[in-house]
């Protein structure tokens, strides 16, 4: 089992489908011969196994989500799960973290959250900025009979935390 803590700070339980090990610099070999083997190819197995021996290995899990709607897979590697704050082995681990997003991410009366960060500012101190991006219209095109989607600028009203949230927001939105 892997244990993940999301913004809101509940802690999801995935269970591990399968793993694979392979090896860091992505060494391959085939060791099947059409005819019996050279020389040559007796040296490069050789090789192969004396390079294995130094090479760091990988191990990546498979984890099915059925959180969602839809079962869903994704995949980690081994050492992710030690090193990203918000996977762990152990739920005893995530415990720290899930009480941190509580305290800053759950829905609470009175505040909302930033569109950009979700983290929950009293609704007061929010600022509100118009972000401009690009988006699609339909467009009814009088040549073929129907609607399409045309490419068009988009204006859209949002709270933010912070002007460098908003910031932020606009530079994802210009691509």
């Amino acid at each position: 089992m892997i244990y993940k803590c999301n913004q809101v700070g509940d802690i999801q339980i995935f269970k591990v489908e399968s793993f694979s090990i392979s090896y860091k610099n992505g060494f391959r070999f085939k060791p099947y011969y059409a005819k019996s083997p050279t020389r040559k190819d007796l040296e490069d197995l050789m090789q192969y196994f004396e390079s294995a021996k130094t090479s760091d290995f990988v191990v990546r899990i498979n984890i099915l989500d059925q959180h969602e709607k839809y079962n869903s897979h994704w995949s980690t590697l081994y050492h992710e799960v030690n090193e990203v704050k918000y996977l762990a082995f152990n739920e005893a681990d995530l415990i720290n973290l899930s009480v941190l997003n509580k305290e800053k991410y759950a829905p609470r009366e009175g505040y909302a959250p930033c569109c950009y960060c979700g983290k929950q500012i009293l609704s007061e101190k929010l600022i509100t900025k118009t972000i401009i991006g690009r988006g699609t219209k339909k467009v009814w095109n009088s040549w073929k009979g129907q609607y399409e989607n045309k490419a068009s600028v988009t204006q859209e009203s949002l709270k933010f935390c912070s002007g460098q949230c908003a910031a932020h927001e606009q530079m994802s939105r210009e691509g």
